[in-house]
């Protein structure tokens, strides 16, 4: 006996028969964005501004600050010294 999945797209179909739910595309292109992401074992954590705001330049030089703080920390040896 072989099973069959349901494809996505037997779920597209209902749009046309109940036009109250949702599209494929809205809940494929629902994000959710947490200020603070929960966690289960420690506190929760607070997620920066810059990576909610979705500057991707301004993500980029803060993720570049922060492996450099990181090497800085950890391998201080690995940079010029000031």
């Amino acid at each position: 006996m072989k099973l069959r999945r349901k494809t996505s797209l037997s779920a597209c179909s209902n749009e046309r028969s109940n036009p109250k739910l949702p599209s494929c595309l809205e809940l494929c292109l629902q994000v959710a964005r947490f200020s603070i992401f929960p966690t289960t074992r420690a506190p929760p954590i607070s997620v920066p501004e810059v990576l909610i705001g979705g500057n991707h330049a301004e993500v980029t030089k803060w993720r570049r600050q922060q492996a450099l703080e990181k090497t800085r920390r950890n391998r201080p040896d690995l940079l010029p010294s000031e």
